[in-house]
Order: structure tokens, then C-alpha cells, then sequence
């Protein structure tokens, strides 16, 4: 589960391909990614307060620890980052997936930045995701925050 404080920062993600997150996060995804032996590891995104997920992408890359991106806002506390390849992007309330458990009683729409599922629950989680019907996502936000980020850029510009 990868929990995001933005929008914004999965916009950033979905345009660029990329993510960072704490130090903590960083080693529990490397550790996945480098003992996977091929295996793909699926992260599922949500955004903090939002009360839905937002897409699922696939690590494409081990984690990086020596690049900070220049994408987020907030400096030197995203050390490290990873290459991602975007395989579903689309809202899917919290609703949907509240009643799937783990470590026994834990909602996984509770589930901390970072934390692993069992493979099974994985799968499960995976099919609801592609299953519900929808046509809303960030994508019809993208104008909107590729514009956010060049007004940004132009104002952080020296």
C-alpha cells in the first residue's frame, strides 16, 4: 500500500513514472523488489483523506537511494526513488474494499505507507480494483495539476 499526503504528488507519479517516500518505506520496497526474483510488485495508491484508491503500478525499478526528484514539494524528505509503470488508474472508493482484513482484524483501507499484503489478498484486492465500474480518475484532474506545477515552477524559479 503506498498512501500519498497529495493528489498532487500522484499526479506528479502518473506523469513522470516515478516515486518516492520516506527512508522507512524505501527499504521495505527495495527489500521487496530485490527478493522478488522477478515477480512483479503491485503498489496500491491511495491518497490520505480521500477515501478512495487512485491506480495500481507496478515497481519497474529498485530503489535508488542516492536521487531526490525535484517533483515534491516538500525537500530532502523523499530521499530515494523508483521507476513505476502505471497498470490501472481509476477511483475506487474505500467502500469497496473496507471489508478485506489483515493481520486478522485490519481494514486494508486502514493499511500504513508501505505496508505489505499477502499475496492472496493482493490478488483479491487487485480484482475488485479492475472490476469496479467507474469512468472517474486523476486523469480528469491532469490539466489542472499540469498547470499547478508550471505555476509553481515559475514561482520557485530563480
Amino acid at each position: 500500500m503506498i498512501k500519498s499526503f497529495s493528489e498532487e504528488n500522484i499526479h506528479k507519479a502518473m506523469k513522470y513514472n516515478v516515486w518516492a517516500s520516506t527512508a522507512e518505506c524505501n527499504q521495505k520496497l527495495h527489500c521487496a523488489y530485490t527478493e522478488s526474483n522477478g515477480a512483479p510488485i503491485f503498489l496500491f495508491f491511495s491518497v490520505n483523506g480521500s477515501g478512495r484508491f487512485v491506480g495500481v503500478a507496478r515497481m519497474a525499478s529498485e530503489v535508488d537511494f542516492e536521487t531526490e526528484l525535484p517533483y515534491w514539494n516538500v525537500r530532502r524528505k523523499w530521499m530515494g526513488s523508483f521507476e513505476l509503470e502505471w497498470v490501472l488508474v481509476k477511483d475506487v472508493p474505500n467502500a469497496k474494499l473496507g471489508w478485506l482484513k489483515y493481520n486478522g482484524d485490519t481494514s486494508v483501507v486502514r493499511a500504513r505507507n508501505g505496508q505489505e499484503m499477502p499475496r492472496e489478498l493482493g490478488i483479491r484486492i487487485m480484482g475488485i480494483l479492475i472490476k469496479h465500474n467507474t469512468r472517474r480518475s486523476i486523469m480528469q484532474e491532469f490539466v489542472y495539476y499540469d498547470a499547478l506545477e508550471f505555476h509553481d515552477f515559475i514561482t520557485n524559479s530563480p
